[in-house]
C-alpha cells in the first residue's frame, strides 16, 4: 500500500485545506505537512490540525512525522475528517497492509453524534527471522589478542 505524502494546500474529505507546512523540505513548491500542522475546516468553521493514524514510517520532520494520505484532521468534525494528497511523487510504501479506500473531498453527510476516536499508535512488529545482537569483542581488541598470543608462541 502506498500512502503519499501531504503537503501545503491538500483537501480533507470535507474540503478542508492544509494551511502550514515544513519550508525546508517540499514537493512541487509546496511545503511538506507534519503532525501538528494546521488545517482550515469550513465544515466545523474551526482551525483544526493534522493527527497522524495508521501505519508510518520514521520520516521526521524538524522532529516531527510527515503527515500521509489518510491521517486525520482533529477539529470540531465528529467524525474527523481525513487529509487527501495532492501529489503523487512522494510516498511510503508499506507491505502486507491492507489499502484503506481512497477518499473524494466532499461535504459530509449529517451523522449521528459518536465520540471523537483517538488515533492509535502504530505497532512494531520485527521481522521473523530478524536477527539477534551477539557479543563481540571490539577490532582493537581481537587485535592486540592475537597480537599478545603471537607473541608468546615466539
Amino acid at each position: 500500500m502506498r500512502r503519499y505524502h501531504i503537503t501545503v494546500g491538500a483537501k480533507t474529505t470535507v474540503n478542508g485545506t492544509v494551511l502550514t507546512g515544513y519550508e525546508y523540505s517540499t514537493i512541487n513548491g509546496q511545503a511538506m505537512a507534519r503532525e501538528g500542522d494546521e488545517i482550515d475546516c469550513p465544515e466545523c468553521d474551526s482551525t483544526g490540525v493534522i493527527v497522524c493514524d495508521g501505519p508510518h514510517l520514521v520520516d521526521l520532520l524538524d522532529g516531527r512525522p510527515a503527515a500521509l494520505d489518510g491521517d486525520l484532521c482533529r477539529c470540531k468534525c465528529d467524525p474527523p475528517p481525513r487529509l487527501i494528497a495532492n501529489q503523487n511523487l512522494r510516498c511510503q510504501l508499506f507491505d502486507n497492509v491492507a489499502p484503506r479506500p481512497r477518499a473524494t473531498a466532499q461535504p459530509a453527510a449529517p451523522t449521528a453524534h459518536h465520540p471523537v476516536a483517538e488515533p492509535r499508535p502504530s505497532s512494531f512488529t520485527p521481522a521473523p527471522n530478524r536477527p539477534t545482537s551477539t557479543f563481540a569483542p571490539l577490532p582493537g581488541q581481537v587485535c592486540e589478542n592475537l597480537w599478545r598470543e603471537y607473541q608468546q608462541r615466539a
